[in-house]
């Protein structure tokens, strides 16, 4: 009696003994005589007995003819569906529990596709989903095995080599792109600086690889105005998208221009995607981090114009007549520029006058120079109206090129020249001096003349023919004739 155990690649349609024979020695009778003759009866080998039932040898293992694909060559990108088929050389059916798991060299994360269930197959399928981040030019199998259990033909011979006899790649070129564009850096054309209503903020989002941009208009929701919206103004088809940006008047403001947050990026109905039709990421930097447009750029957004807030005078309270000099303030909501020379109109009774601009540009404060001249008076001193500051060919702005509102508290109320100054202008000429020149010293008698000068505090203008009383005892008596001397300080007789 022997035994036979089946060896891997034996293989019988029905068990036969071929050839016996002694290895060594002999093999003798109970006599001692030595058997020379080992041919097999006819009708005594395995196959006739045992009511003549078939042992077939079944000792080869399956193997993996091929891995291949229904899929054409080409290009896949994320979420994109590839078929994986294993073809083996006999039916192959999984025990034990475990999945056939197909490894696909995928680029630096490897994919596995997950086989269940196989029964008596020759083949075994499983897809694979492109995920983000794979990347390869030439998709293959990087590995085959069972996760547990074992992978057996319909006899239970197990596979244990996992090779491959035709690759992939030997019957289809299948490029992978799973690398999704995303955007590296926001920043903006303009340099930084102060910008108001009448600028455009030129914003530039830059992706790590061209984009195109279709099915509608993509926008970036600003830190403005409670998350103003710009929309797409130029880009696609290459890394960077152009977003401009024109303040609007009143309520932009901000002194540090950025996106909302990081989901500021809008498409609406839009799709960016790259070349091969992967969905960007269109994730931005958190703002203020590095790469973001408020790190990249120091903008601000100033469309508040500056405002008059107040009209005073650093000269004290008091009556000032002509030639006398009063500087009147004029106080604004902020700093500002100056350019040329504006005038602020005065209420100075019949002859109106004007104060000049003198100093205070870049500051809030601007002075304007008043000298008092002949013929002007006013109980409480105050510009003409509320328009009374005119540019007068000059400008008057903020550093961010606001235009001024200057319209003044109107004369009298509070914040106004009069309200806040008792300045009184009263130019009343009065007589300085009587005289009679030097030459006149002497007697008089009836009929002599003598000339007499009358000298005033500021030039006076005559009209009319205007009187001299003169003592002259019990009876005063007039002046006979009166002689002027226009525009100078007196008037003589």
């Amino acid at each position: 009696m022997a035994t036979y155990t089946v060896g891997e690649d034996d293989v019988s349609g029905d068990l036969n003994a071929s050839v016996v024979t002694v290895s060594a020695g002999t093999l003798e009778d109970a006599a001692g005589n030595a058997i020379t003759d080992f041919l097999i009866p006819p009708g005594q080998n395995i196959a006739d007995l045992n009511g003549g039932s078939n042992r077939v040898i079944d000792g080869i293992r399956p193997t993996i003819s091929s891995v291949t694909t229904s899929v054409g060559s080409g290009t896949y990108i994320i979420g994109e569906t590839i078929d994986i088929i294993v073809t083996f050389d006999q039916p192959v059916t999984t025990a034990g529990g475990g999945d056939l798991v197909v490894t696909m060299e995928t680029g630096a994360t490897d994919q596995p596709v997950v086989i269940s269930g196989v029964v008596s197959s020759l083949t075994a399928e499983g897809d694979y989903v492109v995920q983000a981040g794979d990347n390869t030019p030439l998709l293959d199998v990087q590995s085959i095995a069972m996760s547990a259990g074992l992978l057996e033909s319909d006899n239970g011979n197990a596979v244990t080599d996992f090779s491959i006899s035709t690759i992939l790649s030997a019957s289809k070129s299948i490029v992978i792109d799973g690398i999704a564009p995303s955007i590296t850096d926001v920043s903006a054309l303009n340099a930084s600086g102060t910008y108001n209503a009448d600028s455009t903020i030129k914003v530039i989002v830059t992706f790590d690889d061209n984009v195109t941009v279709a099915g509608g208009t993509p926008q970036l929701k600003m830190n403005i105005a409670g998350g103003y919206l710009v929309s797409l103004s130029g880009g696609g088809g290459s890394s960077i998208l152009q977003f401009n940006y024109t303040p609007a008047s009143p309520g932009h403001n901000t002194p540090d221009l950025d996106y909302f947050d990081a989901n500021a990026f809008v498409l609406t109905t839009s799709t960016v995607k790259d070349a091969n039709g992967n969905d960007a990421d269109i994730t931005l930097p958190v703002p203020g981090d590095p790469n973001s447009l408020g790190d990249n750029k120091d903008i601000v957004i100033d469309t508040i114009e500056p405002t008059v807030t107040d009209v005073t005078a650093t000269t004290a309270d008091g009556t000032y007549g002509v030639g006398a000099g009063i500087t009147i303030q004029v106080v604004f909501s902020e700093n500002v520029l100056v350019t040329g020379s504006p005038i602020l109109a005065l209420e100075t009774g019949n002859l109106d006058a004007t104060a000049s601009y003198t100093g205070g540009t870049g500051t809030t404060t601007l002075e304007f120079s008043y000298t008092v001249g002949a013929g002007e008076t006013s109980d409480d001193l105050d510009y003409q109206d509320s328009n009374a500051l005119t540019l007068n060919g000059g400008t008057i702005a903020d550093d961010a090129g606001n235009a001024a509102n200057r319209t003044l508290d109107t004369p009298g109320d509070l914040g106004s020249l009069g309200a806040n100054k008792d300045i009184e202008i009263d130019t009343t000429p009065i007589v300085a001096n009587v005289t009679s020149p030097a030459s006149n010293v002497g007697y008089y008698i009836e009929g002599n003349t003598i000339l007499v000068a009358v000298t005033f505090d500021q030039t006076v203008w005559v009209t009319g023919t205007p009187q001299l009383t003169l003592e002259t005892g019990t009876s005063d008596a007039p002046p006979e004739s009166y002689s002027p001397r226009y525009n100078t300080p007196r008037w003589t007789q």
